[in-house]
């Protein structure tokens, strides 16, 4: 699991990281963490990214808000490049950015601020990966950057993969950013993942109390979750359809983001780290958010009957859980 910045306090400061990364340690899992990008995600002064690196960061991200100043970003990934950390933007607005300099049309700024930052990345040759791509303008973006050859790499999330926009129209636990688009959207992300264009999947899981999500739709806050049900959705969505095979779609949830962040994770070796998770593929269940470990309710499958279920998960040669 790797934590965005998106904390109170935001991950800023190398000490604030150092703190969380050492409460994670005792846990029953393996959590890395990324560091801000700018001074309180604000998009104006690049942090001191060798110290965040020597803290421990995964990464660096301002995670929702995007950094809307080129030059900054430009100084960011030059900062990152010598640093040696991967940057990973958010291209996205946010209600924050949008007040600063809204977009004509509300949450449609990705292509545009994606075509941006890899054209940065190409000039720098630092390492960019873009966090969850939710566009067909913006997979066709970065299938040519990667032609070109440049340092850059993209995710994709459960629910942009299998969800279209007029799904739960309303309904706030379908709100996201960015938002759900449409099939054409839907279909290219496919297409991307299969083609390798897009090498990782990433939840953006995002839990809100159950009476933000209560508050409507345009009160209640961006976010849903996805941990619990990211492994089935996909079987469900994508693997049984015979959209995409097995082994290409575990390779997107373990070894390829953890190359991409350097975690020394996600695969099978002899000597290497015990980390298992075993799974029933032709297990149907129901998905009932009240019976999850996420103190999160706000899933958009509820209800549901899946394929693929989680048996048994073992972190460093220790079980985890089993159900």
């Amino acid at each position: 699991m790797v934590c965005e910045t998106n904390t109170t306090p935001v991950l800023d400061d190398p000490a604030l990281l150092r703190e969380l990364l050492a409460k994670a340690a005792g846990q029953p899992v393996r959590v890395a963490a990324k560091h801000c990008l700018t001074v309180g995600q604000q998009g104006r002064q690049v942090v001191d990214l060798a110290a965040a690196r020597q803290a421990g960061a995964a990464a660096a991200s301002d995670d929702g808000q995007p950094t809307l100043d080129a030059q900054v970003m430009r100084r960011g990934l030059e900062a990152a490049k010598a640093a040696g950390l991967v940057v990973t933007p958010h291209c996205e607005e946010s209600p924050a950015s949008r007040e600063v300099d809204p977009y004509p049309v509300p949450y449609r700024r990705e292509p545009e601020l994606v075509a941006r930052d890899l054209a940065l990345a190409g000039e720098t040759g630092a390492r960019l990966h873009l966090s969850h791509l939710s566009t067909r303008e913006a997979a066709a973006g970065l299938a040519e950057a990667r032609r070109r050859g440049w340092p850059v790499s993209g995710e994709v999330t459960p629910h942009h993969l299998t969800l279209t926009a007029d799904r739960g129209r309303g309904d706030p636990h379908f709100k996201t950013n960015p938002p759900l688009r449409e099939a054409a959207d839907v279909e290219a992300l496919q297409r991307a993942l299969v083609d390798g264009v897009i090498a990782v999947i990433a939840t953006d899981h995002a839990p809100h109390a159950p009476e933000e999500k209560a508050a409507g739709w345009e009160r209640a806050p961006f976010g849903l979750i996805g941990l619990e049900t990211a492994l089935a959705v996909l079987l469900t969505g994508l693997v049984r359809p015979g959209k995409i095979g097995l082994v290409p779609l575990l390779a997107a949830l373990t070894c390829h983001p953890a190359r991409v962040l350097g975690l020394g994770a996600g695969r099978l070796a002899v000597g290497g780290p015990a980390d298992l998770c075993l799974f029933d593929p032709e297990a149907r269940w129901q998905v009932d958010p009240e019976g999850f470990a996420s103190k999160g309710r706000n899933c958009p499958w509820a209800g549901e009957w899946l394929y693929g279920r989680v048996v048994m998960t073992i972190c460093r040669g220790e079980v985890a859980c089993e159900r």
